[in-house]
């Protein structure tokens, strides 16, 4: 489960390296029990890193993956953030 302390202490150890320098770019989802954050420095890189959690009562899980391509028909966006540029 994601709610113990030292399980969260551990991911953030982890994830710290690999996230520093980047924003929060989009929150979507497509799936029930399922969304993904997208991190980079710019929408549309190729260099962005998505988590991917899942909250299914018996299985939770979170996976880092490299590249995903959402399905635009059952495309939920929560949040979407651009840069601006002066």
């Amino acid at each position: 489960m994601y709610n113990n302390y030292f399980i969260l202490i551990r991911l953030f150890k982890e994830l710290s390296a690999s996230l520093k320098g980047t924003s929060l770019i989009s929150v979507l989802s497509q799936e029930k029990d399922l969304f993904h954050l997208i991190l980079g420095k710019e929408l549309n890189s190729e260099e962005n890193i998505v988590l991917e959690f899942s909250t299914v009562p018996n299985a939770p899980y979170l996976l880092k993956r490299k590249y995903f391509k959402p399905a635009g028909k059952t495309l939920h966006i929560f949040l979407e953030m651009n840069s601006l540029k002066d």
